[in-house]
């Protein structure tokens, strides 16, 4: 929350949704994409855990994009 609030400090437009839980920010973010928009998912680059508190949990932004995008197209 820190990091998203020192984030949001430097956004001049406040008109934003900020979604805690990066699973949930990816997937809102893929599903309300419109042709020509460009979604740039930041801050982990290559790794593939997520640490809340003391906990390293499984995460890869990758792969999560790759099913969030995968669900689209089973949708259309």
């Amino acid at each position: 929350k820190k990091i998203r609030n020192e984030i949001k400090k430097g956004i001049k437009n406040k008109n934003i949704k900020e979604i805690p839980e990066r699973k949930k920010a990816i997937q809102e973010c893929i599903n309300n994409l419109c042709s020509g928009d460009i979604a740039i998912i930041a801050g982990k680059g290559h790794e593939t855990g997520q640490i809340i508190g003391e906990d390293n949990l499984p995460f890869d932004d990758v792969e999560q994009a790759s099913i969030s995008v995968a669900a689209l197209e089973d949708f259309a």
